[in-house]
């Protein structure tokens, strides 16, 4: 079975260096999953989450990662949700099917939902399905 080799960053938490990912098309959550079945064997810090399931067409949020909750679709505002960047740029599909290659650098932070910016987009999706 062919594997990679990736990182798995968390703003403000910890940082997965040289994961294995096995897998013909491994993905971002194929990068979670590994990255944390590699925490108590090689000595790491915690990585924990919650996914939020929004259908077949958008696929799974990050709604929590090591703690530190989004807080779309809460009463409370300003909205934040768990950006996902690969190689410094936004991803443009969500966990369950962003691709990932070899020595590829994947980043999480938690950023302002904006309404003008997030226009069209997943994360639009996302939020609108939360707050309604």
């Amino acid at each position: 079975m062919p594997s990679i080799q990736a990182t798995l960053e968390i703003e403000g938490g910890p940082t997965f260096c040289s994961v294995t990912v096995d897998g013909v098309s491994p993905t971002v959550y194929d990068l979670m999953t590994a990255a944390y079945g590699t925490q108590e064997e090689k000595n790491r810090p915690p990585l924990f989450w919650n996914l939020r399931y929004y259908g077949t067409q958008l696929g799974n949020s990050v709604v929590m990662l090591n703690g530190t909750h989004a807080t779309s679709g809460y009463s409370n505002q300003p909205y934040f949700y768990w950006a996902l960047y690969v190689n410094g740029k936004y991803a443009e599909h969500g966990i369950d099917s962003q691709p990932i290659h070899s020595n590829d650098v994947v980043k999480f932070k938690l950023e302002q939902y904006n309404p003008t910016i997030h226009a069209g987009t997943m994360v639009e999706k996302c939020h609108t399905a939360n707050t309604a």
